[in-house]
């Protein structure tokens, strides 16, 4: 990978973790609106940043950049 690609990929990995961040909290929001304890909205909001900065993430690194996601460290995720 050149080197303008990796700093490009890097700002916009940056740009997506901060989108989640803004969403995630949005939705933990509208969950202390609606009276739900604040400790279950946070615990709400760092779930939803997690799962969805894994989903957009390796959407972005398989489908724009078109490599692997364990070549950026990003394990193959197994729920059972």
């Amino acid at each position: 990978m050149s080197t303008k690609k990796a700093i490009s990929t890097s700002f916009v990995a940056i740009f997506i973790l901060i989108i989640t961040q803004i969403i995630a909290q949005s939705i933990a929001s509208m969950f202390v609106i609606i009276k739900i304890p604040t400790g279950i909205c946070n615990i709400t909001a760092g779930i939803i940043y997690a799962g969805l900065t894994y989903l957009i993430l390796k959407m972005f690194i398989s489908k724009i950049i078109k490599l692997p996601t364990s070549d950026f460290g990003m394990p193959n995720l197994l729920l059972k």
